[in-house]
């Protein structure tokens, strides 16, 4: 392969162990960061500009839900395959075409940002002073798409130090303004929309860096990267797996962000305020999800590639019982620690957010327990059967709003999605990897 995918020999145990560790270390930054805007946040705005500020981003989460493209699903699910072929020139064709289909998009979110956030706040909210709000975020996140590119590269090339410094940077960036903007003239809604705008911008502007530095040897190409023919007779497996992944993305985070959205229309600012510290709080595990993917991910999609399915079995029941048993402390220790922590660091009002909570870790623990079951669907062309189950959340939601729409709604929506997903589709999908797996074990004693 190309220098850029360079890939270390080493056993797949220990390269886990490293790339998690380092994931661990580069999130617990990121916790901290991100707790730290959330206490800061939560002290110094009162709770209905808090609730504005969540709208505000949801919003601009909104966009880039709509025009998300599964650009690291994909890669994961093609390269290991170019890899095994020694196809640097279909690595090359693929890498340029994502290239192309990111610039389109964040053109179109320009497009969507300047024209559309006047009628979003005056018709939807209305509210007329948010729109230049959310062009300011809308602006500063333009140009997320190529963010995936390059994290689906750095995880592939095995260079996740790397892929930790931009939410580090962009994270760290934020606490820190909104306590300069705090000292120096008081924290405004106006105010924390700029600094959260300014650590996203940050945070994409180096993951665009690290992408070029990264794949330096790829420009040696020259003219050829500009030819898609070495893709052709992939086009279709290309179609089907950009359109599904992107489906399971829209579906899979539409459920929350459009239960914000729906919640800032037919609900009080302060059950949005509730619902987005709620989120905020559990950061922690979205962080934690995040890294160890980062490092699961990639192994999973070489193994199934390579038809390693002892190994992979192997592999997941030990993922499984380590990261349910760590899901499992954190469940515990949340109703003992989680009110002392809202007294000392938010608001006395913000109590009301900790029942909400418990039910988010509760979710989001059972994603990070089962979150490689999507890499083996991705490799298998089974997101479509994913997909249809995720797509229940709205049904659930749709419920939730004609019963009432409130935080907890949202937060239980999310849980019974999940074991909509877990039940149905990833332990149905484990018991087929048995199969496969007692069936090339057969193979190979025979």
């Amino acid at each position: 392969m190309a220098n850029f995918l360079a890939y270390p020999e080493m056993s797949i145990v220990r390269r886990v162990k490293i790339n998690a560790g380092i994931g661990m270390v580069g999130g617990a930054v990121i916790i901290l960061a991100a707790m730290g805007k959330a206490v800061i946040l939560g002290r110094y705005l009162d709770l209905e500009s808090f609730g504005y500020y969540v709208i505000c981003l949801n919003a601009v989460s909104i966009i880039k839900l709509i025009l998300s493209i599964g650009f690291e699903p994909t890669l994961l699910r093609f390269i290991p395959e170019f890899e095994a072929e020694k196809a640097d020139h279909k690595v090359a064709s693929l890498l340029i075409l994502l290239i192309y289909i990111a610039s389109a998009i964040s053109l179109l979110t320009i497009g969507l940002v300047f024209f559309g956030s006047d009628w979003a706040a005056e018709m939807v909210y209305a509210n007329p002073t948010l729109a230049i709000l959310f062009k300011i975020m809308g602006f500063a996140t333009c140009a997320h798409l190529f963010s995936g590119i390059s994290v689906g590269l750095l995880r592939l090339a095995n260079k996740f130090h790397l892929a930790q410094i931009p939410p580090i940077v962009g994270g760290v960036m934020v606490p820190l303004l909104l306590v300069y903007l705090e000292i120096t003239g008081g924290l405004k809604l106006e105010s924390a929309i700029i600094a959260t705008a300014i650590g996203e911008a940050l945070t994409i502007l180096l993951f665009l860096i690290l992408m070029v530095l990264c794949t330096r040897s790829f420009w040696s190409f020259g003219g050829r990267i500009l030819s898609l023919k070495p893709l052709q007779g992939h086009f279709g497996e290309l179609r089907n797996t950009l359109g599904q992944t992107s489906l399971f993305g829209i579906l899979n985070g539409g459920s929350e962000v459009g239960g914000v959205f729906l919640l800032g229309i037919f609900g009080s600012k302060t059950q949005v305020a509730l619902a987005g510290m709620a989120v905020s709080l559990s950061r922690p595990l979205t962080v934690l999800q995040s890294s160890l993917g980062s490092a699961v991910n990639p192994e999973v999609s070489r193994l199934y590639a390579k038809g390693e399915m002892g190994h992979l079995l192997t592999f997941l029941k030990r993922y499984i019982r380590i990261v349910g048993l760590l899901v499992c402390v954190g469940i515990l220790v949340v109703p003992i620690l989680g009110p002392w922590s809202i007294n000392f660091f938010l608001r006395p009002a913000y109590l009301e957010a900790l029942p909400v909570f418990m039910v988010l870790v509760i979710s989001y623990g059972l994603t990070l327990v089962f979150q490689p079951f999507l890499a083996v669907a991705i490799m298998r062309g089974e997101v479509g059967r994913r997909n249809m189950l995720v797509s229940f959340r709205f049904i659930y939601l749709g419920i939730a709003v004609w019963l009432g729409i409130d935080a907890m709604a949202i937060a239980v929506v999310l849980l019974i999605g999940n074991l909509s997903v877990r039940f149905l589709n990833d332990l149905p999908l484990y018991n087929r990897l048995k199969k496969l797996a007692n069936h090339s074990k057969n193979l190979q004693a025979v």
